[in-house]
């Protein structure tokens, strides 16, 4: 009709019927997005997959572990399918053309409200004109007057309802209501309640689907608690055996070590107590002889020279031993040990690949090979490697062209005259106002450059009587004094390791020496002036003033629940007065507050951006930034005060071990492959 719907000019597609096959429904099954179709039709659609589209609406819908079959009947369609319960309105014009010529009680023809142009021959089947989803009107003919619904004809019974308006209708509106799915109250009821118990049946049927997800899903979640704990204690243990494997090396090396030198010893005290008991018995002899130069005779005297002949034999004897005997050496060659513990690695089985979060996820599918102390087989999976070392270009004459950067880079101490220029560079250090210091181990003198790298004068490291090695710096801008490792080496004392103090002009302040072993590396404090000194021997951090007053010092063990700090190997300290410790052996860096508590670990052994291997040198930038010298990879990186985002900065070095920032945000850097110091100035991306 041309006032039924919008498919004026369309055939009207059989609403019972299913989309795919075009055929009645058979089992109509209801899909999530609320379209049906036959069970058999989505069957031979879907196949082997988990899920399928609408041919409808196009919408991809998950399917039910059971497949099709799990999916939700569609009662409503099914009743209707199968029974005559549903009727085009044509079905009562066959009662209303049977009363339209009755008359009523006072002789008028009685309207039934149907016209002759009204008249449809229906053939019985329902069709999309017939039948249109609740709540559908007419776009192109709208209702000007209420129905019986709205209390018009009073007195007439409601027996009938209309499916396209949604509205009650008596005998006497019908005609109002032609073309329309019209049926009778008993019907509709029945309908409804049919279409409630497929929605419900549906709805029902997807919260299970999601109760038993979110059932699922913690269970995933409880299952990850439990690998997190597991793999914590593997760590731990792991992280436990190493270190027991390492104390025990070290006992085993230290018995080796007395047995070598009592047998080393034995020979020595041997020769020496015979040297000294022929100085002793020559000694007396002498002053013998000396008695009898006035008074004894001359017999007396023959029988003395011919003694004084013999003992002047003996002596040259024991003087021709003494020298020609050659005492044995004792030296310690270290072995190379593994990077770290091992690896933290998330497994993607069974997770589609645009689900993967690459962020959580790492590749160990690189070949590495293992060595250091013998570990239990069960925990040798996830044992350190040794993390390979960069490829590094060949060497060439100049620095700068060799050099891979995104700076400026200007070469120190290389092009100088004999004055200035650096033979073996061991330590830097930056003063706020820009001076450049540089240690020079073999010339025994610390070199004072200006902030653009040229010459200025030279600080002398010397003691009486010995030979002073200077090593590793620090400077106090505020006081202007320079605070430098040093080690002494005098004849009669051997080698000593002190830490010395001068201003800057180069007078000798003091001497810190005492609870020290092998100071290494120090670092002053910005905020208080206090120098923290690393011992790497002991393994511990000695804070002294800046009058060389000892003020405390604690262990690096402070903190139980993290692991030991094995092999430390620079300090520094940032603007908070905190501690940065760069630790050679786990390859990572740890912040320690300033009584000594480990508050944050960073760093993972490697040589991807964000790696480390081997750091040498740590300094803070101004702004808090952390710059590492990565000694193994060849490179300078900084990372940010939490110890993200690490940044490659320069790299193609031999050998980084010292870096050292200045105010205005350019680095020193101390490359000991080449021995070479680099004044860097970093060009942002």
């Amino acid at each position: 009709m041309a006032d039924s719907g919008s498919g004026k000019g369309e055939k009207p597609r059989a609403i019972l019927h299913c989309g795919i096959c075009l055929e009645p429904f058979n089992n109509p099954k209801a899909l999530a997005c609320l379209h049906t179709f036959c069970q058999d039709c989505l069957v031979n659609l879907v196949g082997k997959k988990t899920y399928l589209t609408c041919p409808t609406c196009r919408s991809s819908v998950s399917l039910p572990p059971k497949g099709v079959q799990g999916l939700p009947d569609n009662f409503w369609l099914s009743e209707l399918s199968t029974s005559p319960t549903r009727r085009s309105s044509a079905l009562y014009w066959e009662h209303l053309n049977k009363s339209a010529s009755s008359k009523s009680a006072d002789g008028t023809e009685r309207d039934s409200g149907i016209s002759e142009g009204d008249s449809t021959s229906p053939n019985g089947t329902l069709m999309e004109n017939d039948l249109r989803p609740v709540g559908t009107r007419s776009k192109t003919k709208a209702r000007t007057k209420l129905t019986c619904g709205k209390n018009i004809h009073i007195d007439e019974d409601v027996r009938f309802f209309c499916e396209q308006c949604e509205e009650t209708v008596c005998e006497g509106c019908l005609k109002k209501h032609g073309g329309h799915s019209v049926c009778n109250m008993e019907e509709a009821q029945e309908m409804r309640t049919c279409e409630m118990q497929s929605l419900l049946g549906m709805l029902t049927s997807q919260v299970n689907d999601l109760n038993r997800g979110t059932k699922k899903l913690r269970d995933q979640q409880k299952q990850l608690q439990d690998e997190r704990g597991r793999v914590e204690s593997q760590i731990r243990r792991t992280a436990g055996q190493w270190w027991d494997a390492v104390k025990l090396c070290e006992e085993e090396l230290l018995k080796e070590l007395d047995r070598a030198y009592e047998g080393l010893r034995g020979p020595l005290a041997d020769q020496q107590e015979r040297a000294e008991g022929v100085s002793t018995d020559i000694t007396a002899m002498v002053g013998q002889s000396r008695g009898k130069l006035k008074d004894a005779g001359v017999i007396e005297k023959l029988t003395t020279v011919r003694k004084l002949g013999e003992a002047h034999d003996r002596v040259l004897g024991a003087v021709n031993e003494m020298n020609s005997f050659s005492a044995q050496r004792i030296k310690f060659s270290p072995s190379m040990v593994p990077g770290g513990l091992g690896q933290i690695v998330v497994e993607n089985k069974g997770v589609p690949e645009d689900k993967v979060d690459k962020k959580v996820t790492r590749s160990s599918n690189r070949s590495r090979s293992t060595s250091g102390p013998k570990i239990d087989q069960e925990l040798l999976a996830t044992s350190p490697n040794n993390v390979p070392s960069p490829t590094l270009p060949s060497e060439e004459s100049d620095v700068e062209e060799k050099l891979l950067v995104r700076a400026k880079v200007t070469t120190i101490g290389g092009n100088e005259s004999s004055e200035g220029r650096i033979d073996e560079p061991t330590g830097v250090a930056v003063s706020d106002d820009g001076f450049i210091f540089v240690s020079d181990w073999a010339k025994q003198r610390v070199r004072v450059y200006d902030e653009d790298g040229r010459f200025q004068r030279n600080i002398l490291v010397e003691e009486k009587s010995s030979i002073v090695r200077p090593a590793r710096m620090a400077f106090d801008s505020y006081r202007r004094q320079l605070y430098v490792s040093c080690t002494s080496s005098s004849a009669a004392v051997g080698a000593k390791k002190t830490v010395k103090a001068y201003m800057e002009n180069g007078d000798h302040l003091f001497d810190v020496s005492s609870g020290l072993h092998c100071p290494h590396d120090l670092a002053v404090c910005p905020k208080t002036g206090r120098v923290v000194i690393l011992d790497t021997e002991l393994r511990t951090l000695l804070t002294v003033s800046s009058s060389g007053r000892r003020v405390r010092s604690f262990s690096c063990y402070r903190d139980v629940t993290a692991p030991p700090p094995v092999c430390l190997n620079s300090v520094a300290i940032d603007g908070n007065g905190d501690i940065v410790l760069a630790d050679w052996w786990y390859n990572n860096v740890k912040i320690l507050k300033p009584s000594g508590e480990v508050q944050l670990t960073f760093g993972t052994p490697g040589w991807e951006e964000g790696h480390l291997n081997r750091p040498a040198g740590v300094c803070v930038e101004p702004a808090g930034n952390i710059v590492v010298a990565d000694g193994k990879n060849g490179r300078v990186q900084r990372f940010d005060p939490a110890g993200a985002r690490g940044e490659e900065l320069l790299h193609g070095l031999q050998a980084p071990s010292c870096v050292a920032c200045a105010r205005d945000g350019r680095v020193v850097v101390l490359d000991e492959g080449r021995k070479a110091v680099l004044l860097v100035e970093y060009q942002e991306k």
